[in-house]
């Protein structure tokens, strides 16, 4: 497995592991990053099961394995943590795994026993060191429990699926982006499949997009330095996404008119191609109706006298039958055993 030194200064750094020339052709291929700081380090999304030796072998060489106090899920699938067992393995048993509280309980299928720290939905901040990582929400690009991390002495933004690429195998020279035009095919299909909320898009890109930023990296593929960081970020903002929605027959069923009043709220943003509305003021919303006319009240029911119950007569004792006389056997010598005589 490749390493690569994109920040250092003293005993901070940020060190990139991937492009690992062993690994098997059905498996994507991830990066993953070690913050360090002072003696501590924190590994960025680690990777999964198959990936875990030449990971770890890849790490001990560059940072002293007892360093690591901190691992980072950005989200919840397995080419991100299904290494977490073995992981815990080779760390502290304390070490503490950052997460989405959304997948706590779904990672904990991975280790039960693993020290969970869930991270809520606006976000958080690990202090490494001395340095603080910044936990940047990016829900639903594209799992609705999702982080961005942002370190603002580095000045990199690590962004886990986002900016994310499918490269052809062999086609990596380095780890950063060289022609920005020429990359766009790699990311495309990606992004417009992968990331399915324009609204989550744009929230992201506007908080981001104020940051100081040299470098931005995803989880796949190659990273983007210098000019090409707003370049991808005005890339990104552009693009139509949520492109597996049309699988789905989207628009081949007429949608029903919606009724409303005068009383409704106005809609935040008005949607393409909306149903067509019919709309009714609230005095025409209901028919007129006749007044319904008082009805006079009903008399109680009088109380029913109870009537004294019937005599039944005592049922007649059943005849006993007198029993017949019991037939016995004799004994006969000429059978030499007991018969029933005739009668």
């Amino acid at each position: 497995m490749i390493s690569h030194t994109l920040f250092k200064n003293r005993g901070h750094s940020w060190l990139a592991f991937g492009q690992d020339p062993q690994k098997p052709e059905k498996i994507i291929d991830t990066n993953q990053i070690v913050i360090t700081s002072g003696e501590q380090a924190i590994v960025l999304d680690p990777g999964g099961l198959e990936i875990f030796p030449p990971m770890l072998a890849a790490l001990t060489d560059k940072v002293p394995i007892e360093n690591v106090k901190h691992l980072f899920l950005s989200h919840q699938d397995p080419d991100i943590g299904s290494s977490l067992p073995l992981w815990r393995q080779v760390c502290n048993q304390d070490v503490e795994i950052h997460l989405s509280w959304l997948w706590t309980s779904f990672v904990a299928h991975f280790d039960a026993e693993a020290n969970l720290s869930p991270i809520p939905d606006e976000g958080a901040v690990i202090n490494l060191g001395g340095i603080k990582l910044e936990l940047i929400p990016a829900h639903y690009l594209h799992s609705s429990g999702n982080f961005s991390v942002y370190d603002e002495e580095a000045r990199i933004l690590w962004t886990g699926d986002i900016g994310a690429a499918l490269l052809p195998k062999g086609s990596q020279d380095s780890f950063f982006v060289e022609d920005f035009d020429s990359h766009i095919q790699y990311i495309e299909g990606f992004h417009k499949r992968w990331m399915g909320s324009i609204r989550a898009r744009d929230a992201w890109i506007n908080r981001v997009s104020k940051l100081d930023l040299d470098i931005l990296t995803p989880q796949h593929g190659l990273f983007f330095q210098g000019d090409d960081v707003n370049r991808f970020l005005d890339w990104f903002g552009a693009l139509e996404i949520g492109s597996g929605i049309d699988a789905m027959g989207a628009g081949d069923t007429p949608s029903l008119p919606r009724v409303t009043t005068d009383t409704d709220p106005a809609p935040e943003e008005a949607l393409e191609e909306a149903p067509e509305e019919i709309k009714v003021t609230e005095d025409e919303a209901l028919p007129a109706q006749d007044p319904i006319p008082e009805l006079e009240p009903v008399p109680e029911p009088e109380p029913v006298q109870e009537m004294a119950p019937t005599p039944q007569p005592e049922p007649e004792p059943e005849p006993v039958q007198e029993e017949e006389n019991a037939v016995l056997p004799e004994f006969d010598e000429s059978v030499g055993g007991y018969v029933f005589p005739d009668n």
